[in-house]
Parts: C-alpha cells; structure tokens; sequence
C-alpha cells in the first residue's frame, strides 16, 4: 500500500484504500497520466493495469485475488479495484 501511494502521489493519481478485514479496496478518482483533457488512452492504462497486477503477484505470489470493477477507461467515474488476500 505505502509504494502504490508513493506512486500516486509522483504521478497526480487521486486515490483512496479501504482495508476491512483481508480485504483491500483500492479507488482511484483520477488519474492524470492516462488522461489528457477529455482525452483518454486505454493503452497506457492497460499497461499500468498490468504493472499493477505483477507488483501484486511479485508481493503477494499465489495468496492474493485481484478483482478489477470498474474502470475510468470503461466510463465508469473512477477505478475500483479489490485485493483479498487469504
């Protein structure tokens, strides 16, 4: 949690966590490196999508499930990622 914070503040990402029991919810609001205006690339946020996924799998191996449920990219108003780790 404190590198992906570290990141988001680098990079002007508007995010939260909520951690209940083994369950982490990630939000992000905003997130000015794949946004441009009005403008969005969905390449960039796939690839940080996927950075995201190996750091999770790098720290966590096999004991953790990443659910991806909604996304900025998808239209929806911001990102809700949910981590549980067993």
């Amino acid at each position: 949690q404190k590198v992906i914070e570290e990141i988001d503040a680098r990079i002007h990402r508007n995010s939260e966590w909520k951690l209940e029991g083994n369950t982490l919810l990630y939000t992000i609001k905003k997130c000015d490196i794949v946004s441009e205006g009005k403008t969005f690339d969905s390449y960039i946020c796939h690839a940080i999508r996927e950075t995201f996924k190996g750091a999770l799998e790098h720290a966590f191996g096999d004991s953790a499930e990443l659910n991806i449920n909604k996304l900025l990219s998808h239209g929806d108003n911001n990102c809700e990622i949910i981590i549980r780790t067993q």
